[in-house]
């Protein structure tokens, strides 16, 4: 029942208690099912993985490093970096969702529009190019 429709103020008070208990526990798993979001990157370089913040959590370079150069390390660095980070991007975005519903996109439509300009194209190309 609608608390505002509620007559008896001590039943109203003892639903809306109940009510932010259940949104707090709500909230808590939430809180802790976001904290295990993780994407990866990788290519025959560098294989990393990021957080749900996007914060590096841990990186492995592969032998094949001393067969380029720094600007080529560096590109594929930022290959596989894109790639995990988009994949984070669409865990949470799903995550959201899933919270959400689909009757309230908003919030999900802007987790999606945050990855930093370019990542997402670049993370596409990558992509592609490890399918052929």
């Amino acid at each position: 029942m609608d608390p505002i429709e509620q007559e008896d103020p001590e039943l109203w008070v003892r639903d809306y208690i109940a009510m932010s208990q259940d949104l707090g526990r709500k909230a808590e798993e939430a809180q802790e099912r976001f904290a295990e979001i993780e994407g990866e990157g990788r290519n025959d370089y560098v294989r990393l993985t990021v957080n749900s913040g996007g914060v590096i959590q841990s990186v492995t370079f592969s032998s094949n490093i001393r067969s380029i150069g720094a600007e080529e390390l560096s590109d594929r660095f930022m290959d596989a970096y894109s790639v995990a980070i988009t994949a984070v991007n669409g865990q949470t975005e799903s995550f959201i969702r899933s919270i959400n519903g689909d009757e309230d996109p908003a919030m999900a439509d802007y987790v999606r529009d945050i990855v930093p300009h370019g990542m997402r194209e670049r993370a596409e190309r990558v992509n592609q190019e490890q399918q052929r």
